[in-house]
């Protein structure tokens, strides 16, 4: 009898092989505890030293930018570039992108995250947020100066908990007091309220609770607001073009060696009996190996490893 898990891995193949379906998001959920792992390892980071931030953040555009009264340039709102995950370590952010095909590739958005290679996170991701929960279409709250730092931040979600309070005429859910970090808070706050349904921009008060969570656990190395960015391209396996693979700017890692290899992150877990890791393997064997490609690209993947 089919499990739940046969049910999904069969649903994730076909929705690969179906127009206008974006494999990328598919798999994204399903990847998403394993990309701190899969990407430290492909960086040759020690065990639990590279941690998942948050997802699918907005990217300070500064070609396309707006600028204040003063002629200053500010991020502007939610519309625009995002990245797939968010991850750090102790020294920098890496912003990765999930490629499930070649053709998900565009050298536009390539050449604008060269742009944004070693600038501080800050500057491209901190202040983009900020400007986002301070719109009119969010929290509508005060100039963004006041806010851009790691305090700055902590004193945001205090200002907007305050205002929470103040424009909705409403007392804290129960559970709010109980949770255990900034992430849940928030959860509950946007939940209570249905803010996904009638305020969609105040659901980045979730994103902001998952950096406070992050700043609050890892108080080592560099401060976050500082940290250099590092991009980071997770595809299927890594292109023949030299030129490509050896971009100084970009770092590329191969997915299915994660998946396939000893001693990859998804090929360790789904030993191990791990549901959605074997999953994932399954999926990639159907995707990948098992098809036309793989005499081309894929000969080094055995279709029956274990």
């Amino acid at each position: 009898m089919a499990t739940g898990f046969d049910l999904l891995k069969k649903q994730l193949v076909e929705d690969y092989f179906t127009p206008n379906i974006k494999a990328e998001v598919t798999f994204d959920t399903l990847l998403t505890p394993y990309i701190p792992g899969i990407v430290g390892k492909g960086l040759g980071k020690a065990p639990g030293e590279v941690k998942l931030i948050t997802k699918e953040m907005s990217i300070y555009d500064m070609d396309k930018s707006q600028e204040n009264n003063e002629g200053e340039k500010i991020p502007g709102d939610n519309r625009g570039k995002k990245v797939d995950f968010v991850l750090a370590d102790d020294e920098r952010v890496y912003l990765v992108e999930l490629k499930t095909t070649e053709a998900s590739e565009g050298g536009e958005q390539k050449d604008d995250y060269k742009k944004i290679q070693g600038k501080e996170f800050g500057i491209i991701l901190g202040n983009k947020l900020i400007s986002i929960m301070l719109s009119k279409s969010a929290f509508d709250m005060k100039d963004a100066k006041d806010y851009q730092s790691v305090e700055g931040l902590r004193t945001l979600w205090n200002e907007i908990i305050d205002k929470y309070k103040e424009i909705e005429k409403a007392k804290y859910p129960s559970k709010f007091s109980e949770a255990k970090n900034y992430t849940e808070k928030a959860l509950i706050l946007i939940r209570d309220k249905g803010w996904p349904w009638r305020k969609s921009s105040r659901k980045y008060l979730y994103t902001l609770g998952q950096i406070l969570d992050y700043m609050e656990s890892n108080d080592k190395g560099m401060p976050l607001w500082e940290k250099k960015i590092e991009i980071v391209y997770l595809k299927p396996q890594l292109s023949k073009d030299k030129e490509e693979n050896d971009n100084p700017k970009i770092k590329y890692l191969p997915l299915l060696k994660d998946v396939f290899i000893k001693g990859g992150c998804i090929y360790e877990e789904s030993r191990k009996g791990d549901p959605i890791a074997s999953c994932i393997k399954e999926a990639c064997k159907e995707i990948f190996v098992r098809s036309e490609w793989r005499k081309v690209n894929f000969e080094e993947y055995p279709e029956d490893e274990d």
